[in-house]
């Protein structure tokens, strides 16, 4: 019987499944990745010490902030800043408080929590964060707050090892003793003490809350800064309190009902306590919380304390006596020396007991007029002159109207002349002329930083800055053109004096020496005949005054060949200032009584390439811009293909000022409460206008 031929194919004809040979390839890679994360995760544990030689070796010592002349400033962790207490003197209100918001799971895991970090990727962190107590510990007795891999992977690896070695009790007591609550307090007594006036043992369960709510973020959540923010995160604390099971509803309800009395302890014991606050906010974002407390480090800083003291005094009486005649109720002040970027004197408001927000750094406020120099040394930078002229005329950027402050118009007007006298028509006509994009790429070289929207609008100071990065561009100009970025700390040295960290302070070249004397002569101009007579000071001196809309930002920004200054006054709530309120009359004599103190022993020396004109030229200068020529031809306005039609109205008003000051002011159109002001104007195609 012949035998039946086998229908199965040979192992090389067989069809083989594509899906086998990709699941197998993936977990070839796979294992193969693991395998490499695995041994790079090694590595950079066998390169971490034993806990127990991290511990033993931990620094103590205070850190000492000196000013330039070597002079104490703050010295930190003193009995004011930091007690130590043992966890049976802290109250359980506030060990409850503070496990139910950031580690409800404490007790339950070995340094490390899986689920925590689960629920931190699934909610991004609306439920709070990954991170354990014992890894924050961790982070903050041994590590940087670098965000980086080796990081993460060495506080993790920390964590479980402090967990080997101390007790859970150990733990929590070193955490709370260790962690920032923010005003200078370090550890729950001082923060105890700072707020509420009272020690740690003593905190009832809605002052624990507070706390507590204060970690993730302390200077921002302050009470005393933002009580209804701090208000809302006792609730939050609370209500995870009670879904922990460390208090009942009722115990909770009664917290947030019962009214919060907080102390009037005096902030931090040092001087200069704005500057020094944002020093400590460097330092704790560069080297942690820890080694800055207990480091002994030796901060060696740009500030003068000799004038930072004294603007501290001209802020807050200049604030006090204009309260009552201008409606002013905040103010700033910022020096920054030329060529180095030496912060000398920083301060944020009137009084750092009352209010921790640090205008000088914080707040972002629309700059007026003082932004117009660099629309004119984006025009020098080209080729264009003092003596080059521009026609102060209506004019229609697709629906963009800039008008002057007292909606008149000069006609041919000279690019010197346009800004001693703050005309509005003319800037955005040269910034037209330019291009915006020129503008805020002269803006961005000179050291403004925040966002600048390509709109002709920025040429009347629409965007907001602070005065610090002001102040620091206009030292670029004091230096002739070398930006030198704006800096509070020179070095940090360890407490035998090793070097950890410089400062670099050489200036680059950004701006070409001709073009920047072009305009120290328009901006001498200012002070000398134009809008800013209140900053003179008895020696060559520029600047440039602003009012914003309605009079709610008042503004000079100056410099000599040493010092740039800006001084800035304002609402916090960005409400009205007096009608009559302008840069020129507020902010430019409280500059000139600084600049005057700051130079009282400094030689004379003379602004590079700003020979002045003299008042009598000025006085005929339409006659005399009519004749002189452009160095290049002014094209015809048209509206940038790129730009939107502004939905913003600018209003102007004449003044009782006979110099007055123009500079951005801002409305919605049709506001009938829109009163009119000495600031620049851009109108929408139905101009809108308001009685003188």
């Amino acid at each position: 019987m012949p035998r039946r031929r086998s229908s199965r194919k040979p192992p090389s004809q067989r069809h083989r499944s594509p899906w086998r040979f990709w699941i197998t390839t993936a977990l070839v890679l796979g294992l193969t990745a693991a395998a490499g994360l695995a041994v790079g995760i090694g590595f950079m544990v066998w390169q971490i010490p034993p806990i127990e030689t991290l511990l033993a070796a931990r620094p103590t010592g205070v850190t000492t902030i000196f000013d330039r002349e070597g002079r104490v400033v703050a010295s930190i962790q003193n009995g004011e800043n930091r007690e130590i207490v043992p966890l049976d003197e802290i109250a359980k209100s506030v060990q409850y408080a503070v496990i139910a918001s950031e580690d409800i799971r404490f007790y339950d895991h070995m340094g490390i929590d899986p689920r925590g970090i689960a629920r931190a990727l699934f909610t991004r962190g609306a439920r709070g964060g990954g991170s354990t107590l014992t890894q924050q510990l961790a982070k903050n007795l041994f590590l940087s707050a670098d965000r980086t891999l080796t990081r993460k992977v060495a506080d993790m690896w920390l964590a479980l090892q402090l967990e080997r070695t101390l007790s859970k009790k150990q733990i929590l007591e070193m955490y709370l003793n260790q962690v920032y609550f923010g005003h200078g307090a370090f550890g729950v007594q001082a923060a105890a003490k700072k707020y509420f006036g009272k020690k740690a043992r003593q905190l009832e369960i809605g002052e624990a809350a507070i706390l507590a709510g204060l970690l993730p973020a302390p200077e921002y959540y302050s009470p005393y800064r933002n009580p209804e923010a701090t208000k809302d995160l006792q609730a939050i604390v609370l209500k995870r309190m009670v879904d922990g099971g460390f208090i009942t509803p009722e115990e909770a309800r009664e917290a947030r009902e019962t009214p919060l009395k907080f102390a009037n302890t005096p902030d931090y014991a040092y001087r200069a306590p704005y500057f020094t606050s944002q020093v400590l906010k460097q330092l704790t974002d560069r080297f942690g919380p820890d080694l800055v407390e207990r480091g002994a480090l030796r901060v060696h800083t740009t500030l003068d304390l000799s004038l930072q003291e004294e603007a501290e005094a001209i802020i807050r009486e200049g604030v006090a006596r204009y309260k009552r005649t201008a409606k002013v109720g905040q103010g700033a002040l910022v020096a920054v020396e030329p060529g180095t970027g030496a912060v000398r004197a920083l301060v944020g408001g009137t009084s750092y007991d009352n209010s921790q927000f640090n205008r000088a750094v914080q707040a972002l406020r629309q700059p007026g007029s003082t932004f117009k120099p660099f629309v004119y040394l984006a025009a020098f930078t080209r080729g264009y002159i003092p003596s080059s002229t521009v026609e102060d005329a209506p004019v229609n950027f697709g629906g963009y109207r800039p008008q002057n402050y007292d909606m008149r118009y000069h006609g041919m007007v000279s690019f010197e002349q346009a800004l001693a006298f703050s005309y509005n028509v003319p800037a955005v006509k040269v910034a037209d002329m330019v291009g915006i994009d020129q503008v805020i790429t002269t803006a961005r070289l000179a050291g403004i930083t925040s966002p600048l929207p390509p709109e002709l609008s920025v040429a009347l100071g629409s965007a907001e800055v602070t005065p610090l990065e002001l102040t620091g561009a206009y030292a670029t100009l004091a230096a002739d053109g070398a930006y030198a970025e704006p800096h509070l700390i020179s070095r940090v040295e360890d407490q035998k004096g090793q070097l950890i960290e410089q400062t670099q302070t050489r200036g680059t070249m950004v701006f070409p020496a001709e073009a920047v004397g072009a305009l120290h002569r328009c901006l001498a101009g200012v002070v000398n005949y134009g809008t800013g007579g209140g900053a003179r000071i008895g020696r060559p001196a520029a600047g440039k005054t602003g009012t914003t809309s309605e009079n709610r930002d008042t503004w000079f920004a100056g410099y000599t060949p040493n010092l740039a200054c800006v001084v800035w006054l304002g609402n916090d709530d960005n409400s009205r200032l007096a009608k009559s309120a302008t840069g020129g009359q507020l902010a430019a004599p409280l500059w000139a009584r600084f600049m005057r103190k700051a130079h009282a022993r400094l030689p004379v020396e003379e602004l590079k390439g700003a020979v002045e004109a003299a008042p009598d030229e000025l006085a005929s200068a339409t006659e005399v811009a009519s004749e002189a020529p452009l160095v290049a031809p002014s094209p015809e306005p048209t509206a940038p293909p790129s730009l939107e039609p502004s939905p913003l109205i600018l209003e102007g008003t004449p003044l009782t000022d006979p110099v007055p000051d123009e500079s951005a002011s801002f409305s919605m159109p049709g506001d009938p409460s829109a009163a009119p002001s000495e600031s620049s104007n851009v109108t929408s195609p139905e101009p809108v206008t308001s009685p003188g």
